[in-house]
């Protein structure tokens, strides 16, 4: 649920591999990075007490000062406050990944053949921003009787020709059960 603050290409852009096409607003997702590196720092801060109260613990339970029973509290404050930061280390690195998704990157060399996106559009996780044609490869689904849809077979070669007698190939990817 991000919105489409910048449309770097048009269809018929020619794009390379890294390219940015399309940017979202980055103001939500950098405010909960900044809430999850401050309860990380929180969480390292506990982390350092525990460990020098176990560590001053230690001293104490030798000169009798505290009981082995506090000693063993202060063993596993430890460990939570360490489990703590391990949480909050992931939590925060779970809000930088989807900070890195704020940039649609092109994952290959090709041409933009569709644009499903305007500036300012909300859009959602999952759904289809721009159509990309890799390396001038096209997909086409072709609809065939059921006698010659038996007759194809994925790997097949096959020959398309318009209407302006030009010809064109290519490879069966795929047949529909």
């Amino acid at each position: 649920g991000l919105r489409v603050t910048e449309l770097l290409v048009d269809v018929g852009a020619p794009v390379r591999r890294g390219q940015v096409l399309l940017r979202l607003d980055r103001r939500m997702l950098a405010s909960d990075l900044q809430q999850a590196d401050a309860a990380l720092r929180e969480a390292e801060a506990g982390a350092a007490l525990a460990r020098a109260n176990l560590a001053r613990g230690q001293l104490l339970v030798q000169s009798k000062y505290i009981s082995a029973n506090q000693l063993d509290e202060l063993r596993a404050l430890r460990t939570q406050s360490e489990a703590r930061v391990g949480t909050a280390r992931a939590a925060r690195d779970g809000v930088a990944l989807r900070l890195s998704f704020a940039e649609l990157r092109a994952p290959d060399d090709g041409i933009i053949s569709k644009r499903l996106v305007q500036p300012g559009q909300v859009v959602m996780g999952g759904g289809e921003l721009l159509r990309l044609i890799r390396d001038g490869r096209l997909e086409w689904r072709a609809q065939l009787p059921v006698a010659q849809l038996a007759a194809i077979a994925p790997g097949a070669r096959i020959e398309l020709r318009g209407v302006d007698g030009k010809s064109v190939e290519g490879r069966v990817r795929a047949v529909s059960p």
